[in-house]
């Protein structure tokens, strides 16, 4: 059942890419327990941000490196954006360690954290 869902994962993050999702490049990947997620509201007009933190921290070109960043700034896609959080919860919640793809360089989210742009289980 995990391969299942680890396969379904990166099969829906290709096709995110694929529609034109991302940003910039996906040039690295970690792997570490989820520490901590927040869920932070919007500012008046703007998106709300969803942070996260793993026990194994990537240095990056980014001016925050305590978290990776999802928001609408990085991932547009509603469904995308609900599948990382279950991913997220359900790593958290079993301590099943996680493997995130982001962009090592200076691709950052708005609020300076990394971009990510996969998740697997």
């Amino acid at each position: 059942m995990k391969i299942s869902a680890s396969r379904t994962l990166v099969v829906i993050a290709g096709i995110f890419f694929a529609m034109g999702g991302a940003h910039a490049a996906w040039t690295s990947s970690i792997s570490g327990v989820v520490t901590e997620i927040r869920f932070h509201t919007p500012d008046v007009g703007g998106a709300p941000t969803i942070m996260f933190a793993i026990s194994n921290m990537p240095s990056t070109g980014c001016s925050n490196n305590n978290s990776f960043a999802l928001s609408p700034a990085n991932v547009s896609d509603p469904q995308m954006m609900r599948t990382f959080i279950a991913a997220l919860m359900t790593a958290r919640v079993s301590g099943q360690p996680v493997t995130v793809g982001y962009d090592s360089g200076a691709s950052c989210d708005p609020s300076g954290m990394p971009r990510i742009y996969s998740i697997v289980l």
